[in-house]
């Protein structure tokens, strides 16, 4: 707890100071961005240190942290100056939205932080719980961050090479640690708070935004009104604390009912909801949701990335309310407004790789969609706005987001092997409406401006069949794609030329997405003299078709990668899927509150009916967050309240606590330490996981998803075990030298792998190696001077 208030500050201080930075590009927007400010201002410092250390200028530690703080701040003062006269007013204005803007970061920060004070266990040993899932890796991660000397950060779990995945949300979160000086276990809990309040004021301040831009009246210029803070807090409570219906429902039917023993009685029956497709193979797909995550407490990349996206997402906001239309001289008139968005979308793939395409298209669509609404026809000197207008500044954001990045994007080892065709069994019907159901809300303003469009004849014939055809065109890709492979390729054998009876089938099986999609393409598409003046109703529109192809696409085409099914596809693209559309959904319910009520009766039936159905989904799957939190808090084994990610474990296994502590306290930058190898989510790599000191190998499994094959672990497992078995002096002395082994670790898992007398035998392999560390029976040996 000692922790709390010096990280507060720190984000505030951050944040603070990356207001003038986004200040001027965001003129069309109510909160002018200070809503994702904070995410602004970490993501500016975490690029200027990164950037600085991979250079060489500084290594990675406390005092070059301070000297890039300085900087940043220093030209964050010096922007403030420029445009003190600005803000001043806006300030005077707008300090009430501002107000509640920072109310919701702080309610949120404080709620999650108490939510973790009472679960602080970070489950790195199967003894605790049954079960580890990501977090030792997460933890791993986190605490190499900051103990690397230099970037890419050291690979804990493989020693003597750097990490081969998309490390940056680590490195951004490590930063207020290392500024308050929180050791990683205290500093985990912590992140998870930051990220989820964050992510609450970005989705609250994005949602706001949107609907202040949407002309649903009532909306006044000094003060946020009904409208806007419903939408904001709507779209706070779908992405964060709603699950889907399978999951609230089931926990209603608990607490309500009393049904399978009661709300406590399975610790775990939250995690039931995030496994409903069944595809008939050895991994089936993952259907996770935020809440789940945060419940959860994995500090995985989908997570850490949600500030950043609706950072990405506000920009693209920003963009289609602009006054002035950016045109092809806009890359070298505006450096940087295009420094700013490049910033934002290349950071995407260093956190989390599958965001960039995804919110990369969105920003380009809503480049198209600015640049033909104001052409007011689709067809109208088409080459001139593809080349002149559309592509300069995309094309100019995507080569700078990569080229500010380029480092990362060069060492990264992708384990995908290309995308397949999916030819098993998709997502049924059912689980469509047990998923997506609290979503549903996003619906009717898209068909109504759709039917409007279409039935008032009110763009082009060509334009509407060029729509229609672009929905449909992933299902005849899929149709090609499909019989092609099978006519051609013998390497995957579960795809087969598909008949008219399959195309029929899954026609059926994405005709909702492909139909919400078409609608979505219409009512995007300008009508006739038509100009863009609500630009929060057109970006729900982008928003929904973003999200419904995110949950299309799976059912056609997955990324082939280790486990050779669509799994982790539906993964992250249902993920973004769900970010997408609860942002939707709540301008989809402001909607239907704000709009004009029909006057007829069957009209006023139908209104009265979708309203109150949305209103039962949206509270069904509210229920989830909170009932889930519950049984989270009621089985957590933590012996002790507070923020200490490991009080359970110390609890269970002091002596191994205590020689990790040492470790952490004494062994210097560039030690490497030797511990037991065995299987993925269990209680091995723990020395490596708590210390961030690399050791030989660590969960063998993890490794090969980050590398494109075997090859820089082949042989490690053996050597670990020749070393603790010591039949041969000579051949341990070898493979401790080659692989610059420091310490050698030695406690429970290392005498129930290698035998209750391996201290023994490695002391008589190693007569010049020093115990440096004993308690109980852990005792931990240095051969860093051993010949």
């Amino acid at each position: 707890m000692l922790f709390l208030l010096p990280w507060l500050l720190v984000l505030q201080l951050v944040g603070l100071a990356a207001l003038p930075w986004g200040f001027p590009f965001l003129k069309s927007l109510p909160d002018r961005g200070y809503g994702v400010s904070k995410a602004l201002g970490l993501l500016i410092l975490v690029y200027a240190y990164w950037a600085s250390v991979t250079a060489g200028l500084f290594s990675n530690g406390v005092l070059s942290l301070l000297v890039v703080l300085g900087f940043y701040l220093t030209a964050s003062f010096i922007l403030a100056r420029q445009q003190w006269p600005e803000l001043r007013l806006f300030l005077r204005y707008r300090w009430r939205l501002l107000a509640l803007e920072e109310g919701v970061f702080l309610l949120a920060f404080i709620s999650f932080a108490a939510f973790r004070v009472f679960v602080p266990d970070i489950t790195v040993t199967t003894a605790l719980t049954g079960v580890t899932t990501e977090q030792p890796m997460d933890l791993a991660f986190l605490t190499s961050a900051l103990r690397s000397a230099t970037f890419p950060i050291d690979d804990p779990w493989l020693a003597g090479h750097s990490v081969s995945y998309y490390y940056l949300g680590y490195l951004t979160l490590s930063l207020p640690a290392r500024l308050v000086n929180a050791a990683s276990f205290i500093a985990y809990n912590l992140s998870l708070a930051t990220v989820f309040a964050l992510a609450a004021v970005g989705a609250f301040s994005l949602a706001m935004n949107a609907v202040s831009l949407s002309g649903f009246a009532r909306t006044a210029t000094r003060r946020l009104t009904l409208f806007p803070f419903l939408g904001g807090l709507v779209a706070l409570l779908l992405l964060l604390v709603s699950g889907n219906l399978a999951g609230g429902l089931q926990g209603i039917r608990r607490l309500v009912f009393g049904v399978d023993g009661g709300l406590f009685a399975n610790a775990y029956w939250w995690w039931d909801s995030t496994r409903i497709i069944h595809d008939g193979t050895s991994a089936d797909p993952i259907n996770e949701v935020p809440a789940f995550s945060f419940i959860l407490g994995d500090l995985h990349p989908h997570l850490m990335a949600l500030p950043f996206v609706l950072l990405a997402l506000t920009l693209t906001l920003g963009w289609l309310a602009r006054a002035d239309l950016p045109d092809m001289r806009w890359p070298l008139r505006q450096p940087g407004e295009l420094l700013l968005i490049a910033l934002s979308i290349g950071a995407l793939g260093f956190i989390n790789a599958w965001d960039l395409p995804t919110y990369f298209a969105i920003l380009v669509g809503a480049i198209v969609v600015r640049r033909l609404w104001d052409y007011n026809d689709l067809f109208h000197r088409t080459w001139r706005v593809l080349a002149r207008d559309i592509l300069s500044p995309s094309v100019a954001i995507l080569v700078l987001a990569l080229a500010l990045y380029l480092p990362f994007y060069l060492s990264l080892d992708v384990g995908a092997k290309g995308v397949l065709p999916t030819a098993l069994s998709g997502t049924g019907p059912q689980h469509y409406l047990l998923i997506w159901g609290p979503m549903l809300a996003a619906v009717p303003p898209i068909l109504l401006a759709a039917w409007t469009r279409v039935r008032g004849d009110a763009i082009p014939r060509l334009s509407l069949l060029v729509a229609l055809l672009l929905a449909l065109a992933p299902l005849a890709l899929w149709v090609v794609v499909t019989t092609l492979w099978a006519a051609l390729s013998t390497e995957v054998g579960d795809v087969t030329p598909p008949r008219p009876l399959d195309v029929l089938q899954r026609s059926l099986l994405v005709a909702a997405p492909l139909s919400i999609a078409a609608a979505a393409l219409i009512a995007l598409l300008p009508s006739r003299w038509e100009v863009l003046e609500q630009p929060g109703r057109v970006f729900a529109y982008l928003l929904v078709l973003a999200g419904v192809a995110a949950v299309l696409l799976p059912e056609l085409f997955f990324a082939r990668d280790l486990f050779g099914t669509r799994m982790n596809t539906v993964f992250k693209l249902h993920y973004q899927a769900w970010l997408l559309l609860s942002l939707a959904a709540a301008m989809g319910l402001v909607w239907l509150l704000a709009r004009p009520w029909p006057r007829s009766l069957a009209p006023q039936f139908v209104a009265v009916g979708t309203l109150v159905a949305s209103l039962l989904l949206i509270g069904a799957s509210l229920a989830y967050g909170p009932l889930a939190a519950a049984t989270r808090i009621q089985a957590s084994p933590g012996p002790d309240l507070g923020l200490d990610g490991l009080s359970a474990y110390r609890e269970t296994f002091p002596d191994e606590a205590e020689a990790i502590d040492w470790l952490r306290r004494n062994a210097p930058r560039g030690a490497v330490v030797l511990e037991a190898v065995g299987g993925d989510y269990s209680d091995f790599a723990r020395v490596s996981t708590l210390t961030g000191i690399p050791t030989v190998l660590g969960w063998e499994g993890h490794e090969l998803q980050w590398h494109s094959g075997p090859a820089p672990y082949l042989g490690r497992r053996e050597a670990v075990a020749s070393i603790y078995t010591a039949l041969d002096p000579r051949e341990v002395a070898r493979l401790l030298a080659f692989y610059d082994v420091d310490y050698i670790f030695v406690g429970r898992l290392e005498r129930r792998e290698y035998g209750l007398d391996v201290a023994d035998r490695l002391a008589a392999a190693l007569p010049t190696a020093s115990e440096v560390h004993r308690s109980g029976d852990v005792i931990i040996l240095s051969v860093s001077d051993f010949e």
